[in-house]
């Protein structure tokens, strides 16, 4: 607190006296507890008031603005410019305040006092820096009750020199003194401190002005944070017949959470007549639990046996690992809780993470915990770096309230420090507890080495077999009544050959688990979604529900009461947003879009599905439909698609990365998985078969990941307007330059952006904009590939990456336009397109040996012409000024004839004509052909 000068001090005293004369109360504002940071700076400051309340003083600098010690100093060109207080009680009768200017200036000015917003007076400044200071009053406010008061500089200046920049001073102001019979709680806010047993407390109440009996009522507000069994009100009627003061008596009782909380009192009159002056009173109940108990510390992992987490490999970073014991009482919740050393945040608990009562979260500096049991993470950071001699580590939760700090001296002995006794126990070498003289012992009793966890932990140490004892922690095979845990980043994950009866199984995010017999037991997956984006996601158990995905999971808010849930309907009207209300069931096989309120988990629960899913999917306004991988582990897409051919118009499949639309096929397979929602084209209405026999487990994480292929590819990318799209050329044995189903693939046409880059079919081109071609794997020098583009005006970049591509073969854009050919093998190629582009015409890819063996002019033998509608044509490809197009009938009758000119794509009408093959004949002045199309 700054020094107060005894002038001050005095003057304060004097103007006491004087208002205690005219008034039963008062209040003042020194300025004493002012924010003085950046003093020269003006800007917004708060601080604690003398009042208890928090005052505000905008555009605003203490620097120069003294006159009683330190003053709080207003601009005098900006608006809304104040000092303000927080809510003040007992009302406010007069007001009297010191002032004065403090930067040079000539202008007078005047501070305008507001209560409640309502103006009650002003007060003038002359404008001289060197006068002295000014004290004003202003009475007869006679303002009951609670007021909030504010001290507005609204004169304005030119933003020249210091007119009007005002220092204010102790405030002062008296209680209003109305006659009335006034009634209420003596303050506004009282705290209390939980202990492990229930006590009593009492909230005075005093009447002043007594005329008459008046009866209050006391209730509890709904605005309260505290459990209705964390307190007992006594007393909820109170009647007085002079002045006098009576208590409210509650008892507080011992909770079992952890939290801070609120009991609010409402006073309310049921009988009489009086002015109430503190409707509420507030009871700040403080727990007095420790949620958390840091149990052991490892800093120093010894360079040849200090393997903590399990994972095979000693490294003094990896290994390194806080545990955290739940003290709670009860399951704790600690989604977005960060864990931090001396320097900087290590770990943030991503959403989700909850420690179960009585047991341990480990933490480890990174790595694969694999033997550690109970619930293990790694440090978001990638790293803890413990000091050996010595660190502060402190756990604050979600709001930045700090849960816990635990500092130690000294951990650099090749081992951990543990308490010993575990919990309450002081911090020893781990290798000094006489019962247990080990290294570490993350995850379990330093004492006895026993888990703090029931669960039983497949390790998968052996194989795949659920039923091999080494496979699981402590060579414990599951029974009838246990909790089973499998947790991410292990090399062999379970499979299930005969019936298997468990309490529960939890399953961490990319993890896998096959049942070829049924499985009695329930199944919780837990899919990390690493942002806050939209993402496509199917439960991979049955029997979820919507009501039961809300009150697991923290989805956003949108739109009114719209939530981040959202199946797909293919009948035009799209995403069906729910609401927190939502009800119904989550089918297995259904895909559904989620956007998370913060990154983390979304947890499935149900049963696990051991036989063939089916699923219907229809045609409609669109035939797009969203479904999903309904198992607890892989889905070759490729091998899907191909099963279910016959209903799909493609077999192909698309998924959203979090940003885009991926195109998958059986060039460029992907393993979808559990939780894994995509879409897929129906050709007819019918059901699609999600085959049990096509599950495998993956040892890395497929979700919203791309696949990679060993087949010669090259992808075409394109860059504008700060976005980047691409396009996909596989070449393959035996596949031909028309449409090979499974192997060309169309884009997402559901997909609105306004950029794209595809391609088109090289022959028997029906317009179709692939997102992936597949070519024949030779003839590499004859094949031309029409690229198309959705672009809007402006710069374009063009280039390509090649994949196990003969390394003799160029990858050749051609830009027709501008007569331009570029080695994206070697170089990058921009252009400026002055025009909207949507389709192809312009751009084309050669895959050629030599760059000068390209013709560039056989533009002709490169265009494609198909119906596109009814009673048109479309043709793509032809750059040209002046052009006739001809249509004959197959034996060889004129059917019409049309001039056009092209710059690469047109739409021409034709009149209506009979099913068949026709003639199709093109001239320019330098060239001619001829294609055949089919009218159907």
């Amino acid at each position: 607190m700054k020094k107060i000068y005894f002038y001050k001090m005095i003057l304060c005293a004097m103007l006491t006296v004087l208002c205690m004369r005219s008034s039963y109360g008062q209040g003042q504002e020194t300025f004493d507890n002012t924010d003085t940071s950046s003093s020269t700076r003006y800007k917004t400051r708060t601080w604690t008031g003398n009042d208890g309340s928090i005052w505000t003083a905008t555009n605003s600098r203490t620097s120069g603005a003294d006159i009683n010690g330190t003053a709080i100093g207003l601009n005098d060109d900006v608006a809304n410019t104040y000092v303000e207080s927080g809510t003040i009680s007992k009302g406010i009768g007069s007001i009297t305040l010191t002032f004065k200017q403090f930067f040079s200036g000539s202008d007078t000015g005047t501070l305008t006092i507001y209560v409640n917003n309502s103006e009650v007076g002003m007060v003038t400044y002359n404008g001289d820096e060197n006068s002295s200071s000014t004290t004003a009053s202003i009475n007869n406010i006679n303002v009951s009750g609670d007021f909030i008061l504010r001290i507005a500089n609204e004169t304005g200046g030119d933003n020249n020199g210091g007119d009007n920049r005002i220092a204010i001073d102790d405030i002062i102001w008296t209680s209003h003194s109305s006659t009335n019979p006034t009634i209420g709680f003596d303050s506004s806010l009282s705290s209390e401190t939980e202990i492990n047993t229930s006590f009593n407390t009492v909230v005075p109440i005093s009447m002043i002005n007594y005329t008459s009996t008046i009866i209050i009522d006391i209730s509890v507000h709904e605005s309260s944070t505290a459990e209705t069994n964390d307190y007992s009100l006594n007393t909820t009627s109170l009647t007085f017949n002079s002045n006098s003061t009576q208590n409210v008596s509650i008892d507080i009782n011992n909770d079992t959470d952890i939290e801070n909380e609120t009991i609010v009192l409402s006073l309310t009159i049921s009988d009489g007549n009086a002015d109430v002056s503190i409707s509420q009173h507030t009871i700040s109940l403080l727990d007095d639990d420790q949620a958390l108990v840091i149990n052991e510390i490892h800093a120093d992992p010894d360079s040849s046996n200090g393997d903590a987490n399990g994972d095979g490999q000693i490294d003094t970073a990896d290994d390194e690992f806080v545990e955290i014991y739940n003290t709670s009482g009860s399951d704790l919740d600690i989604s977005n809780w960060i864990l931090a050393d001396a320097t900087k945040v290590r770990h943030t608990f991503p959403y989700g993470t909850i420690i179960p009562k009585e047991q341990t979260i480990v933490v480890f500096g990174a790595g694969t915990p694999v033997t550690v049991p109970g619930l293990v993470q790694v440090a978001s950071s990638g790293f803890l770096s413990l000091n050996n001699s010595g660190d502060t580590i402190t756990i604050r939760d979600e709001n930045d309230t700090l849960i816990l700090t635990e500092i130690y001296s000294s951990a650099g002995n090749n081992q951990s420090i543990a308490r010993n006794d575990d919990i309450n126990g002081t911090f020893v070498d781990h290798s000094h507890i006489s019962t247990n003289p080990i290294l570490f012992s993350p995850g379990r009793d330093n004492t006895t080495n026993i888990s703090f966890s029931p669960n039983i932990k497949w390790i998968g140490a052996t194989n795949n077999d659920w039923n091999t004892s080494s496979n699981w922690l402590d060579d414990s095979i599951p029974n009838s009544i246990s909790n089973v845990i499998i947790p991410e980043g292990l090399t062999n994950y379970p499979t299930i050959s005969t019936e298997v009866t468990v309490s529960s199984i939890q399953m961490s995010s990319g993890t896998s688990l096959i049942a070829n017999a049924p499985v009695t037991g329930l199944i919780t997956y837990k899919r990390n979604l690493p942002n806050t984006n939209w993402h496509l996601v199917s439960p991979p158990v049955s029997g979820e529900t919507i009501e039961d995905l809300i009150s697991n999971n923290s989805f956003a808010s949108g739109t009114g009461t719209n939530i981040g849930i959202a199946p797909y309907n293919n009948d035009g009207t799209a995403w069906d947003y729910q609401t927190s209300s939502s009800t119904g069931g989550l089918v297995s096989g259904q895909g559904i879009s989620v956007k998370l309120n913060s990154s983390g988990f979304i947890s499935f629960t149900g049963s696990l599905n051991v036989d063939n899913i089916s699923y219907p999917i229809t045609q409609n306004t669109s035939n797009f439909n969203l479904v999903g991988n309904p198992f607890t582990s892989y889905v070759n897409s490729a091998t899907f698609t191909t099963e279910n051919s016959g209903i799909l118009s493609e077999e192909t499949i698309w998924l959203w990365d979090g940003t885009q639309y991926i195109t998958y096929n059986a060039a460029s397979p992907i393993e979808l998985a559990p939780g894994q929602g995509f879409f897929l084209e129906a050709s007819r209405n019918g059901s699609v078969i999600f085959s049990s026999s096509n599950q495998s487990h993956q040892t890395t994480d497929t979700f919203m990941r791309s696949s990679e292929s060993l087949l010669p590819a090259f992808e075409l990318f394109i860059n504008g307007h700060g976005k980047q799209k691409s396009t996909k050329v596989f070449y393959i044995d035996d596949k031909t330059t028309g449409f090979d189903n499974g192997y060309d693939s169309s884009m997402f046409s559901e997909d609105s952006s306004d950029m794209a880059v595809f391609t088109q079919l090289v022959s028997d081109n029906e317009g179709k904009q692939l997102a992936i071609q597949t070519l024949p794997n030779n003839s590499y020098e004859t094949i031309v590939i029409p690229v198309g583009l959705n672009f809007q005006t402006g710069n374009i970049t063009f280039s390509a990456n090649t994949l196990n591509f003969p390394t003799d073969v160029k990858i050749i854009l051609e830009d027709r336009v501008n007569e331009v050919l570029t080695d994206l093998s070697e170089q990058s190629y921009s252009v400026v397109l002055n025009e909207n582009a949507h389709g192809i015409g312009q751009f084309y890819v050669h895959t050629s040996r030599d760059v000068l063996g390209i013709n560039s002019s056989e533009s002709l033998n490169n265009i494609s012409i198909y119906k596109s509608a009814n009673n048109s044509i479309t043709i793509n490809g032809l750059q040209v000024e002046k052009a006739s197009l001809t249509i004959y009938s197959i034996v060889g009758k004129k059917i019409m004839s049309s001039k056009f000119s092209s710059n690469g794509n047109s739409i021409i009408s034709i009149p209506k004509l009979s099913t068949g093959v026709y003639l199709i004949e093109i001239n320019s002045p330098s060239e001619k052909i001829n294609k055949k199309i089919v009218i159907n």
